[in-house]
């Protein structure tokens, strides 16, 4: 105790003048404000035998609503400091993030906040004497150590004193132990020679029992070689039995394959009439895709007049200031639009759209869907003042056939012409487009991964279609602006009927494509 008392009477003197980490920081700006305001919100400490309060996250006006005096202040002890050295100073508030004190000397000062990167240091009306704390630590130590030279004499006659007296008893202990050294030794060396005669008996005995076990396992021996001629036998049997068996499963399949090449060869040929029939009926064999490449999507006449692109096995044909005459969708109603850059999307919709005969997009890009077919468009347009405007058709080579099925995207529908998708009557509704349905919701916008489409499509049915013709896609959204396609989305909750958006839409596939 002696030795512990002097440091702990140091340390808690040391510790009277000790500041805090907020002000004994030499963090400036932001680092500084973490300093004092990271883990506590308010603390006191010394700053020039002065004591403050300080707070995080506010800032002190006088009671007119002024800021007072300010100065830079690259610390927080820079700006306790300047109020510890004004005797008038009550309260300095620091912006940390700019470096800026205010130094108040009105008592009746107001404090705001929450503000954050402010702290405020509101004179407490304590003080300490610094050179005082620095004396009483100096007599500490003084005494510490006088009290050190005394401890040290004691503890050097007690070890003397200790030391005779554990020599005298080391002596005796030594001497007892090798007495007891001396009986275990004379009681082992009694067990030796007992575990020895053991050992040699035992040895006698086992020497017969191993003799005996050689002659059993000769025996064993012989019998095992007998056995394994007759299993050699039997082996050799079955493997002459197998061999017949497997050259009659070699004849067998020869004659099925035979017969799998007749059926195959049979099978081909009725293909071959099939495909016949087929091109009778709908206008030839299905072509390979042949796609617009290289292709300003803004400029793409007059490079794509007159050429024919193949997409999803539906050949069509562009034709520069060229558009059918009769009925057609104007898209551009209601809100709706169809501004469709991706000339491959478009025409993957159309070809989706039993009704489409073909699209004409005009000189802003806004495509209208033709229901009747012509080919070749008959309707020229001019080209005035020498400005080529990009107006095209694309018009399927073979019109589309009329067999709808009642549930399948077709003009009129529930949601045709109707930018707002029919909601709220459409709720709950299934629509097929060629092989996907999509379960049709009218609520509140839903999010997701997004798969993005370079064109604005706000007309429900071909929101639809182009989410069934591209691969990935899992369904499509309509809020304020264009339709959505989504890879993944969110899990949907059913809001109230009273809450229903009519502009906002979600029409999501009933079972997940995996191409």
């Amino acid at each position: 105790m002696l030795v512990r008392r002097p440091l702990f009477t140091l340390f808690w003197v040391g510790s009277a003048y000790a500041s805090g980490k907020c002000l004994s920081s030499n963090a400036a700006g932001k680092e500084g404000y973490d300093a004092c305001c990271t883990g506590q919100s308010s603390g006191t400490e010394f700053v020039k035998g002065v004591e403050f309060q300080y707070t995080c996250q506010e800032y002190s006006l006088d009671s007119k609503g002024k800021q007072g005096r300010v100065s830079i202040a690259t610390t927080a002890a820079d700006c306790a400091r300047q109020c510890a050295e004004n005797p008038e100073c009550v309260v300095s508030t620091w912006y940390a993030t700019r470096k800026q004190c205010l130094v108040l000397s009105d008592p009746g000062f107001l404090t705001h906040g929450p503000a954050k990167y402010w702290v405020t240091f509101v004179r407490t009306g304590k003080t300490t004497d610094e050179k005082s704390g620095t004396e009483q630590c100096k007599e500490a130590e003084a005494k510490c150590s006088s009290e050190k030279v005394v401890l040290e004499k004691e503890l050097q006659d007690r070890c003397e004193k200790e030391k005779v007296t554990l020599s005298a008893k080391c002596d005796e202990d030594k001497a007892s132990k090798d007495k007891k050294l001396q009986e275990s030794k004379q009681e082992w060396e009694k067990k030796i020679t007992a575990l020895k005669n053991t050992c040699e008996a035992e040895k006698a005995a086992q020497e017969k029992t191993n003799i005996d076990a050689k002659a059993k396992l000769e025996e064993e021996n012989n019998k095992l070689k007998e056995e394994k001629i007759a299993q050699e036998k039997a082996n050799n049997d079955a493997k002459t039995k197998l061999e017949e068996e497997n050259n009659k499963l070699k004849e067998e399949k020869i004659a099925q394959e035979k017969a799998n090449n007749d059926a195959k060869t049979k099978l081909e040929e009725e293909n071959n009439k099939l495909k016949e029939a087929i091109a009778t009926i709908g206008g030839g064999p299905a072509k390979p895709d042949s796609l617009p490449s290289g292709i300003d999507p803004y400029l793409p006449c007059p490079d794509i007049d007159g050429k024919e692109y193949t997409v999803d096995g539906i050949t069509y044909k562009a034709f520069c200031w060229r558009k059918p005459r009769g009925r057609y969708i104007d898209t551009d109603f209601n809100g709706g639009k169809l501004n469709i850059r991706d000339l491959v999307i478009g025409m993957k919709a159309c070809s989706l759209d039993p009704v489409c005969q073909g699209i004409y997009s005009d000189n802003h890009g806004f495509w209208a869907i033709h229901l009747d077919y012509q080919f070749p468009p008959l309707y020229e347009i001019g080209r005035g003042n020498g400005v080529v405007e990009q107006h095209f058709s694309l018009i399927p080579v073979q019109p589309h056939g009329n067999n709808v099925s009642p549930n399948a995207l077709s003009i009129p529908s529930l949601i045709a012409g109707d930018v707002f998708g029919g909601c709220p009557e459409s709720d709950g509704q299934q629509l097929t487009i060629g092989s996907h349905t999509f379960d049709f919701r009218c609520r509140e916008y839903a999010g997701g991964t997004e798969i993005p489409i370079s064109s604005f499509i706000r007309y429900p049915p071909w929101c639809l279609a182009v989410c069934a013709g591209t691969p990935g896609c899992q369904g499509t959204s309509m809020g304020l602006g264009s339709c959505k396609f989504y890879s993944s989305y969110e899990k949907l909750e059913k809001t109230e009927q009273s809450k229903i958006a009519t502009h906002h839409w979600v029409a999501m596939l009933s079972e997940a494509r995996k191409d």
